[in-house]
């Protein structure tokens, strides 16, 4: 990637041809020392967690299962999501797209991921507004979500919480809602990482710093 962007001259001072100049993050191997860099480095910018890539892969436009986003409260300054003023919400809130045939309000994952069903007698009474597609915002209550030993959602308690800016781009993914609610339970923590990563080869794994704005 940095050679490419030299050879387009995209990292040139701002001229008339573009307004910006682009700036590669840096990138460390995933390796105790490259963790412990990508981790605790000042960056020209607020760190907004780390991004570990395959670099084995071939990447295309959307999710991947090869781009893991990690963070927490020291390398993040929204751990946890939070409302527009900042504020940690009081139950973990999420979008999912309504499945208007079915029923049912999916991730925004491929195929997408079934996490609650609408009440038959609730999509009677509001066919007119509950289109095809429409994202809704929705929390998770006391019960909690729980999986199966293959990973897939086994009982979700989500509750519907009105609609959701249907500007955002899409319904959140099935990875993101895990995290989320793991974020608030059980965080997956730094001396986690270190610990698996000083267990096994991580050759074939990059690190990289995201930016938070």
């Amino acid at each position: 990637m940095h050679a490419k962007l030299a050879e387009t001259q995209a990292q040139d001072p701002p001229s008339p041809l573009h307004k910006f100049s682009f700036s590669p993050l840096a990138s460390y191997e995933c390796s105790l020392e490259g963790l412990r860099s990508a981790y605790t480095i000042t960056m020209p910018f607020t760190r907004g967690g780390l991004l570990f890539y395959n670099k084995q892969g071939h990447y295309t436009l959307g999710l991947s299962p090869l781009v893991l986003h990690w963070k927490d409260q020291h390398c993040s300054n929204y751990f946890i999501d939070t409302d527009k003023d900042g504020n940690v919400l009081p139950q973990q809130s999420l979008v999912l797209r309504f499945q208007a045939q079915s029923g049912n309000l999916v991730t925004g994952d491929d195929p997408p991921v079934a996490l609650a069903v609408m009440p038959q007698d609730f999509v009677t009474t509001h066919a007119e507004s509950l289109r095809e597609g429409l994202l809704l915002r929705c929390v998770v209550g006391e019960k909690g979500l729980s999986l199966d030993a293959q990973g897939r959602p086994l009982t979700v308690d989500v509750h519907l919480d009105g609609l959701a800016n249907q500007r955002r781009g899409g319904a959140d993914s099935f990875t993101k809602i895990l995290f989320q609610y793991a974020a608030r339970h059980h965080p997956l923590t730094f001396e986690h990482i270190l610990e698996t990563v000083s267990l096994q080869s991580s050759s074939q794994v990059q690190l990289v710093p995201m930016n938070d704005d």
